[in-house]
């Protein structure tokens, strides 16, 4: 799979809500819209130094942060961010280094998007594009998911077989 690019828009969380709030008008809050590269490999939202200037981030702390050559560094995290992404959004720290605003499986998650490696796009993970889903419990959604997609499958009802391999030991409880 080659590098995926996708347009992004930043905006300072901190910002936004002030103008929420009415402490600050709507056209002050910095924003910035640019190109992010999807890494699935990395963990965090990452923005370049000039970025984060021009968005007026707070720089709260240093963080300790491991590369996946194995390299050891110590970068700036930043007050939160919103990332919109087709029409989505979520708020984070970012990590302040390199040249490139870097969108790792945090912000993927948040977004509750997924990257589709053949056709080299994001798409819905768990929602559908007007509705996302996310997750609050894995090991509840994955017994949840298996029973769901044997209960609709209508080969297996049609054919008579069961779902017992998709059926937890345990009763799903309703609360």
């Amino acid at each position: 799979m080659g590098q995926l690019h996708v347009p992004v828009t930043l905006h300072n969380t901190r910002e936004l809500v002030l103008a929420q709030l009415g402490h600050l008008a709507p056209a002050q809050v910095h924003t910035l819209e640019t190109e992010a590269l999807v890494d699935t490999g990395a963990m965090h939202l990452v923005v370049p130094l000039a970025l984060a200037e021009q968005l007026g981030l707070v720089r709260l702390r240093s963080q300790a942060v491991t590369m996946a050559d194995g390299r050891d560094g110590v970068y700036d995290q930043t007050e939160p961010v919103t990332v919109e992404v087709l029409g989505r959004s979520y708020a984070l720290s970012a990590l302040v280094m390199d040249h490139t605003v870097l969108l790792g499986a945090i912000v993927l998650e948040g977004l509750d998007l997924a990257v589709d490696p053949t056709r080299q796009r994001l798409m819905p993970n768990l929602g559908t594009w007007d509705t996302p889903r996310f997750l609050a419990k894995e090991g509840t959604r994955m017994r949840t998911r298996r029973l769901l997609t044997c209960a609709t499958d209508a080969r297996q009802r049609a054919s008579g077989s069961s779902c017992a391999s998709a059926r937890s030991s345990r009763p799903l409880q309703r609360r």
